[in-house]
């Protein structure tokens, strides 16, 4: 793929959404958290965000990895109001593919994962569902990587 240089308007556009999104949702919630000492907050951040791989993909990866400082400076700060913060974190999810043009020519596959096969939506779902019970009441801070082993991060 030929380099195509990042413009401000690309930055402005993965920050708007990627950053901006997940801090004013938490502004708006996060006040009647602490006023009733309990809350539970997931980001999500996908695991390719954690390789780098893939060309003209920096702001992406860079706008993400800030998510996940967010989420952990959120967990550390309001933990003492019995709210916990952390990050899910899926690979590659068996799930149908409308955009195929999302995947610039690399047609998701189970190559490359330890299990052998794609995860499914219901193994994410099970796993926001701990995180937010009481069964996951001692986690926070985290990031929970959903991939099958494909990255031991």
């Amino acid at each position: 793929m030929p380099f195509r240089e990042l413009t401000d308007e690309d930055w402005e556009h993965v920050r708007n959404v990627v950053l901006d999104g997940a801090l004013y949702l938490t502004r708006a919630l996060i006040g009647p958290m602490v006023e009733n000492k309990y809350g539970n907050i997931l980001f999500f951040v996908g695991d390719g965000a954690y390789s780098g791989r893939g060309s003209g993909r920096a702001h992406l990866s860079a706008a993400k990895m800030a998510l996940v400082g967010l989420a952990r400076g959120l967990a550390s700060e309001f933990a003492p109001h019995n709210i916990r913060v952390n990050v899910v974190s899926p690979g590659s999810i068996d799930t149908r593919r409308d955009n195929p043009e999302w995947y610039q020519g690399r047609v998701p596959s189970a190559t490359g994962i330890p299990l052998g096969r794609q995860g499914h939506v219901d193994e994410i779902a099970a796993t926001c569902l701990f995180l937010v019970s009481d069964d996951g009441g001692f986690i926070t801070g985290q990031t929970i990587h959903v991939n099958g082993g494909a990255g031991h991060h």
